[in-house]
């Protein structure tokens, strides 16, 4: 019994297989290198060096690779070829209006001027007092008058 559980052994150590895969990235555009691609599945991961080589190896068949502002490719090891070219994506923007239109900042910096008083000036105030005993109003006290004032904002 124990042959057999050897050869058993041997024959599973066999099986087991890693896909393994070395390769060039390039920019389809003007066939330089790219470097820091990333080439990954579900479980394994890699990026290219300053070269655009890498040497990917996996026991998953699937492969992706990828780069920001490059379309993502998805394939098997089967498919992937020792130079892969990416292309730049492309990314449409909506319409963009310019205006000379004034900023936040900008409004409240000159409604400075027209909403606090940066001079002297008067104004007049009232004060109404109540007073109140067991829920019934008793008395009602006014004060009125002119007040004089150098600015709104003191510096």
């Amino acid at each position: 019994m124990k042959p057999h559980f050897c050869i058993l052994l041997l024959f599973s150590i066999f099986t087991y297989s890693q896909n393994r895969r070395s390769g060039i990235v390039l920019v389809e555009a003007d066939k330089s290198p790219m470097e820091f691609v990333g080439i990954y599945n579900g479980t394994e991961h890699t990026m290219t060096n300053a070269d655009g080589r890498f040497l990917f190896s996996s026991t998953s068949d699937s492969i992706t690779i990828y780069r920001p502002g490059y379309d993502k490719r998805s394939t098997s090891f089967q498919k992937v070829s020792d130079t892969i070219y990416l292309q730049k994506s492309v990314l449409e923007l909506n319409e963009v209006t310019v205006t000379n239109e004034k900023t936040l900042w900008q409004k409240v910096k000159d409604s400075i001027k027209s909403n606090y008083a940066l001079y002297p000036y008067k104004e007049k105030f009232l004060l109404r007092g109540v007073l109140r005993y067991n829920g019934e109003i008793t008395r009602i006290q006014d004060i009125q008058g002119k007040l004089k004032r150098k600015t709104l904002l003191y510096t």
